[in-house]
């Protein structure tokens, strides 16, 4: 993971949901435009310890609410005025599955005005769930 980010910022590439430590991997990607400033913060659906970014060790964003909760906070507080969620998530080969969908309500609720989902290996629908657009998987 820290040489795919290494060679994609050599490549001039930012990335985003993954880091050497946790503060780096919750740090959300900063879009600005003259019009507006979107916000992506990635999660991961739970991979377990191994995979989990830590105050000294690398890794990703695990997808709870506090966590969900405090990429708001970075995004809002980086100037962000459109929120994106990117996660990694759902069953793979499969269809869209209540997890997911839970999540997805989470998310909105707490702010993100689209969501972008991936991981499933298979692509997954296009809905609008409480007024916002979710891609499931692409």
């Amino acid at each position: 993971m820290l040489d795919t980010q290494a060679n994609a910022t050599a490549a001039g590439i930012r990335t985003v949901g993954a880091g050497r430590t946790a503060a780096e991997a919750e740090r959300p990607l900063i879009v600005s435009s003259p019009s507006e400033t979107v916000a992506v913060v990635a999660f991961g659906d739970y991979f377990g310890a191994l995979y989990r970014a830590s105050e000294s060790g690398p890794g990703i964003i695990s997808l709870t609410p506090d966590h969900i909760q405090r990429g708001v906070e970075l995004a809002r507080g980086a100037g962000a005025d459109r929120l994106i969620a990117f996660v990694h998530w759902g069953d793979n080969y499969s269809n869209v599955n209540a997890q997911q969908r839970y999540w997805a309500g989470l998310l909105i609720d707490a702010g993100f005005d689209v969501i972008i989902g991936a991981g499933s290996h298979v692509i997954q629908p296009v809905e609008v769930v409480k007024g916002k657009p979710v891609a499931f998987s692409l």
